[in-house]
C-alpha cells in the first residue's frame, strides 16, 4: 500500500509503488497545494482574492452554485460597476465544482497561477478534506471504507 525504496535492475535507486490506483500526483509545488487546501478549509471565499461570502447561513457551500459576496470585499469591483450592488455571487469552477470565484477576473488569474494544474486533482483534495484524522484509523467522515494517501 505504501511506496517503498527500491533498487532497480539498472542499479538506480528509487521509489516503487505496485498499485497505481493508490497514487495521486499533484502537478504543483507543495506551497500551492497547501494554499489551495487552505482555501478549501476556509469559510466560503474566493480562491483568488479571498472575498468572503456575505451569507454565512449557507449550510452546505459546495452544493450551491452561487453564494453572495459583498461588493466591497473584492478589490476587482469598482464603485461605478453594476456589480457593486448589495452582493456578488461566488461561482464554482465548472470542471471541478470546488474552487469558488467572485469574478471572471479572479477565475482567470487563479487558472493561470495554479488551478490549471490542480483542477483535475481537486476531487482528491476534497477527499483529504473529508478525512477524520482524530482517530487511529483514518476514515472518511462520509462513512466510506478507509483509504490512504502518501506524499512521495
Amino acid at each position: 500500500m505504501y511506496a517503498e525504496k527500491h533498487d532497480f535492475l539498472d542499479m538506480s535507486t528509487g521509489v516503487q509503488q505496485e498499485d497505481g490506483d493508490l497514487v495521486v500526483i499533484f502537478k504543483c509545488s507543495m506551497e500551492t497545494l497547501i494554499k489551495t487546501f487552505g482555501s478549501m478549509m476556509a469559510p466560503l471565499a474566493c480562491f483568488q482574492c479571498g472575498a468572503k461570502s456575505s451569507s454565512p447561513t449557507q449550510s452546505s457551500p459546495l452544493e450551491k452554485n452561487e453564494n453572495p459576496v459583498s461588493a466591497d470585499q473584492c478589490s476587482h469591483v469598482d464603485e461605478d460597476s453594476q456589480l457593486a450592488s448589495a452582493s456578488l455571487p461566488l461561482k464554482k469552477c465548472s470542471k471541478c465544482q470546488i474552487a469558488l470565484y467572485c469574478s471572471k477576473l479572479c477565475q482567470t488569474q487563479h487558472w493561470k497561477d495554479c488551478h490549471k494544474n490542480l483542477c483535475s486533482s481537486m476531487k482528491y483534495l476534497q477527499l483529504l478534506r473529508e478525512l477524520d484524522f482524530t482517530t487511529s484509523t483514518v476514515m472518511s467522515r462520509k462513512k466510506c471504507p478507509p483509504f490512504s494517501f502518501g506524499v512521495v
